[in-house]
């Protein structure tokens, strides 16, 4: 063999090995180029799985709030519920007072009479009034004396204000007992020193007590026994 045909077989060895390095860095640039889209389909995966969890935690805190709110809702329909038997309990209230004052407004239109029963009170078939017949009356003696006349005059009728006529005077006589005034004793007794028996005070039958300063203000001995009586 001529060196010519060596160097032609070296070189169709040489180009066939270029073909294969070719072919695989072609293949190698195809699997780059493969794992390259695979990246970035993960990548547009991950940002996908990304986005769907930013939204699972916008809809977990969304139903977070309405958990909130619907307990809230609940608390409010039970206070409302409450406040609702309140008022029916109030208005029932209500109507009763109202009912209490109509009546007590109809008993106080009607004259007034000492010992006066109730109309729930009265008896079907109540007695005669007073004592039997043939008994001595009994009542308290007109007063011989008269200490202050007081008047008090029917110009018009105290309902309407319209004007009355047949006025006749009804007497009535009230014996009360007078205000009593306190008898204030201004007690003045006075302390030294005895060059023998040392610090004496002089003192009065009226005094209940050596008490002096803030203490120095007393009931007397009547006042103290109508107190414990």
């Amino acid at each position: 063999m001529s060196h010519i045909e060596l160097f032609k077989t070296l070189l169709d060895a040489f180009q066939g090995l270029l073909e294969r390095l070719s072919e695989s860095v072609e293949a190698q640039a195809a699997l780059v180029q493969e794992q390259r889209e695979q990246i970035d389909r993960l990548s547009r995966e991950n940002a996908r799985l990304e986005g769907l969890k930013a939204r699972c935690v916008r809809q977990r805190e969304a139903l977070d709030k309405l958990g909130r709110e619907n307990t809230q809702a609940r608390k409010l329909k039970a206070e409302n519920a409450s406040l609702r038997q309140m008022n029916d309990k109030l208005t029932l209230e209500k109507l009763a007072l109202l009912e209490r004052v109509e009546k007590l407004e109809k008993e106080a239109k009607r004259p007034a009479a000492p010992f006066r029963v109730s109309d729930k009170k009265r008896k079907k078939n109540p007695k005669k009034p007073g004592r039997k017949k043939g008994h001595k009356g009994a009542r308290r003696a007109r007063p011989k004396r008269v200490d202050e006349e007081v008047e008090a005059p029917l110009e018009k009728c105290p309902d309407c204000g319209g004007p009355v006529g047949d006025i006749k005077a009804v007497e009535q006589f009230v014996e009360e007992i007078p205000q009593v005034r306190p008898r204030i004793v201004r007690i003045l007794t006075y302390r030294g020193t005895c060059a023998a028996c040392g610090r004496v005070a002089s003192s009065h039958p009226l005094q209940v007590s050596k008490a002096a300063g803030a203490a120095g203000v007393q009931l007397g001995p009547r006042a103290l026994a109508g107190r414990w009586n």
